[in-house]
């Protein structure tokens, strides 16, 4: 079937060794100061870091598998596209997604409270969940944006912030039955991506938005989870996972003392 050719014409690229790892933004494009104003460097260790975007003046959603240290030893930076630039910000609480699975990354998300809530300008502000399944057709174009690893010829990671827009969303019956031949379950609340470019993720970085862009309106629709690749280069990537925040939608308002729009 159509279908059939499909499948086998996307594996046949595919190293099926392939690891899964975090993500960092590959090629891709500097981003300006104020263009993304909700994105968040998450410093974990001396070694790791993660992002996250902010979606209220207190909370910022985050990948669950970042969570490897207590929050209160965390920090980030916010209103800047340098991740060796600007004041330090703290976090007091954190909530981890109860199903999630440090195995499958089932219920990837976490949430995480900053010390004190942060007051909007040009260079920060919130971004608004998506509330309906509009958002999630197939073939729509999306924006990926983090902090990390830029080249596939170096282990360096940039310290501006970079964003790709050459990713779309892929039909998840399609994507489902990719992964069922790596013997990997796609879960319900997860969105599949794949890149169109030159450009897309690497290894190292995650926990940053999938956003869709309307005009000058922006959407975060899910954040960074997992991705197959043989290496770097998109001509070699399978597919990225993202944790669907619709799907999520819910948990996230429960766990919060703010509004999100």
């Amino acid at each position: 079937s159509f279908l059939v050719i499909v499948i086998f014409s996307l594996l046949i690229c595919v190293d099926l060794a392939a690891v899964r790892d975090e993500k960092r933004i590959y090629g891709g494009r500097y981003a300006n100061l104020g263009e993304f104003p909700w994105m968040v460097f998450i410093r974990l260790t001396d070694e790791l870091n993660c992002s996250g975007f902010l979606i209220s003046p207190s909370f910022v959603l985050t990948a669950a598998h970042c969570m490897i240290r207590p929050v209160e030893e965390l920090w980030a930076r916010l209103g800047t596209v340098d991740r060796q630039s600007g004041p330090q910000y703290r976090f007091q609480s954190s909530w981890v997604h109860p199903q999630f699975s440090n195995l499958t990354y089932y219920g990837d998300i976490a949430l995480l409270k900053l010390t004190s809530p942060v007051d909007f300008d040009e260079n920060i502000n919130r971004i608004c969940l998506a509330s309906d399944a509009n958002n999630y057709r197939p073939n729509i174009s999306v924006l990926q944006m983090g902090w990390g690893r830029y080249s596939n010829e170096t282990a360096d990671i940039t310290n501006i912030l970079k964003v790709t827009e050459e990713g779309y969303i892929f039909d998840h019956q399609v994507c489902s039955f990719m992964f069922d031949f790596l013997n990997y379950t796609l879960w319900d609340g997860t969105v599949c991506i794949r890149n169109s470019g030159i450009d897309g993720v690497c290894e190292g970085d995650s926990g940053g938005p999938l956003v869709t862009r309307n005009g000058s309106t922006y959407t975060a629709i899910g954040l960074e989870s997992i991705g197959f690749y043989s290496n770097c280069s998109v001509d070699n990537s399978f597919a990225e996972i993202f944790t669907d925040v619709l799907y999520h939608r819910q948990w996230i308002i429960d766990n919060m003392d703010e509004s999100i729009c």
